[in-house]
Order: C-alpha cells, then sequence, then structure tokens
C-alpha cells in the first residue's frame, strides 16, 4: 500500500517496520492510552505485533486503516490518524493518537479533515463514525470540528464502555439497494453465494475460487466491448447465514465499490438484499460504469440467485 497524504505540517502515510520504536513511544504514554481502552504497550514486540498484525493486516483486507503521521518540522512519527473497519460497528471509524507534547496544535483536525475525504472520494465509503469517552473532552470537539455529529451515547458493542457516537455521510453517496424474497430457507442462499460449486452453478462460472472468510481475496476477467474488466474480490466482513461484505475493484479503472449482501428470513421464506456503495469513484465515462448498467447488473443478478434456490 502506497497512499500518502500531506498536508502543511503533516506526512500522513501507511505505517512501515521501522516506525516500530515510535509506535512503542506514544502506545506506552499512560496520558496517551488513558482515554482508549487499550492496555499500554510494554515493549518493542508488542508495538511491531500492532504493526503487523493489525496495521498491515488491515492494509491487505481492506485496503485502508491507520496511518502514521510524521509531523515535517521535527521529521517524527508523532501517532497515528487513519481509518479502520470495525466489524462489531458494522462500519468505518475514524481515529487518531498522538504524543502528548503535540496536542493543542490542531494537529488532529488537520490530519483528519484530508482522511475523511480520502474515505468518502477514493474509497467510496457512504458513512465514517467516530467514537470517544464523554469525558475525552477534547477528542469529542475535534470529530465536531471536522463535521461529524453526536447522535448518540451508548455502549462500544460487547463492552461496558460507554461512548459517545459521532457519524459523517458521505454526500456523494448514493447506494444501490436490490432486495428479492425467496422461498426457500436462508443456509440454502447462504450456501448459492459462498460455496463455489454453486456459486458456478448459477453466475459464477468464471471464478476460479472462493471461500467465505475475512481476507479472502480473488479475481477473474471479463471482456466485453473491447474492454477489460478485471474483477479483484477482497472478503471484508463474514457472519455465516446472515451477512457477507466484500469489495470491489478493477486494476483498469480508479475506483473501489463496496457490496454486501444481508439474508433475513420471515414467515414468507426469506429476503436477500444487497446493497452496494462507491459507484461514484468509478469514471463516468465507461458505459459498465453507469448507475444504470449497475442496477441491471444486480438486479440479473439476484434474479438468478432467485431462480436457482427456488428450482
Amino acid at each position: 500500500m502506497n497512499k500518502v497524504i500531506e498536508t502543511e505540517r503533516l506526512i500522513i502515510r501507511p505505517f512501515v517496520d521501522g516506525d516500530v520504536e515510535a509506535v512503542y513511544e506514544f502506545n506506552s504514554h499512560p496520558e496517551v492510552i488513558k482515554y482508549t481502552g487499550n492496555a499500554l504497550v510494554k515493549n518493542l514486540q508488542e508495538a511491531q505485533d500492532i504493526i503487523t498484525t493489525i496495521w498491515h493486516r488491515d492494509y491487505k483486507i481492506h485496503g485502508y486503516g491507520r496511518f502514521a503521521v510524521v509531523y515535517k518540522p521535527d521529521n517524527k512519527v508523532i501517532g497515528f490518524s487513519g481509518l479502520k473497519w470495525e466489524a462489531d460497528l458494522d462500519a468505518t471509524d475514524i481515529g487518531y493518537r498522538f504524543l502528548p507534547e503535540y496536542w493543542g496544535m490542531g494537529i488532529a483536525t488537520e490530519s483528519c479533515i484530508p482522511i475523511l475525504q480520502y474515505g468518502f472520494e477514493e474509497l467510496g465509503l457512504d458513512k465514517i463514525v467516530g467514537l470517544a469517552l464523554p469525558d475525552n473532552i477534547a477528542s469529542c470537539k475535534v470529530l465536531e470540528k471536522i463535521g461529524m455529529h453526536h447522535y448518540k451515547t451508548a455502549n462500544f458493542p460487547g463492552e461496558d464502555l460507554m461512548c459517545n457516537w459521532y457519524k459523517k455521510e458521505n454526500p456523494e453517496s448514493n447506494p444501490i439497494v436490490v432486495t428479492r424474497e425467496i422461498k426457500c430457507d436462508k443456509e440454502k442462499i447462504w450456501s448459492a453465494i459462498t460455496d463455489i460449486n454453486e456459486m458456478k452453478q448459477w453466475y459464477f462460472d468464471q471464478i476460479p475460487s472462493f471461500e467465505a472468510k475475512l481476507g479472502f481475496a480473488t479475481e477473474f476477467v471479463i471482456y466485453n466491448e473491447g474492454r477489460t474488466f478485471t474483477h479483484q474480490w477482497s472478503v471484508l466482513d463474514v457472519k455465516p447465514n446472515d451477512t457477507i461484505t466484500y469489495s470491489w475493484q478493477y486494476p483498469e479503472y480508479p475506483g473501489r465499490s463496496q457490496s454486501k449482501f444481508s439474508i433475513v428470513e420471515s414467515d414468507q421464506g426469506t429476503s436477500i438484499t444487497l446493497s452496494c456503495t462507491g459507484l461514484e469513484t468509478f469514471p463516468d465515462d465507461i458505459p459498465e460504469f453507469t448507475r444504470e448498467s449497475c442496477e441491471g447488473g444486480w438486479n440479473y443478478f439476484l434474479n438468478r440467485l432467485k431462480d436457482y434456490c427456488e428450482k
């Protein structure tokens, strides 16, 4: 991953292994960790584990994550700022953490504004959330400064930690949402959209492999009217028999889309809903990326699924 954001005072870039001492410095500082709910990092190995098993993993699976913030006047990594997919929230979170000597300088705001822009304009996210402890007044003010609005105060899922919840929606986002009622149980639909042998029977004859597990990636090529489309998938979230979310992108064209399938049983059978975001990040002069084409494609897709599951 090579995304770099530069502001007047900051360079915001992915973490590398050479940042391990800086990561240890700010994650072992009691004042930095005070409002995070995290434990103090005790040594360099723990700092390296954060870089490798959390941030690098997020870059690989989701295509984004927390970024190192370099303060240009000191040429020093002073903390992080960036996005993180939180499965428990079913949303992307914006977060930041800096050494105390850099507090009160507007660095959080300076770093978060272009990160929000990146999330909306390049990643095609339909919304970004931010959570802060009510006692962390400075952090709450940052979230408000960058245009997020407080919409509830509630526990973080699965924890006793009470947080102020903020969000900002992408003003350009116009998700495609398509639903079908299918007369079968949810397990049948889940199998049809995740088992490679079944997937090939009703739609995906080009796909070489597929596994419904976090981080699985695959690709297949489709040619249409002289244009090449290398579909690259990456599974972002999986809740068996309920939801699966993955990203789509094409190396031939800029843009990134996220698709989520949600399966819900009812008295009449089972409904499956497809939500697709990020269409606005693709070139608007390519016929296959028009809203009409994409809506038609997803409707055709779900009709094929319905026919397969009901036969």
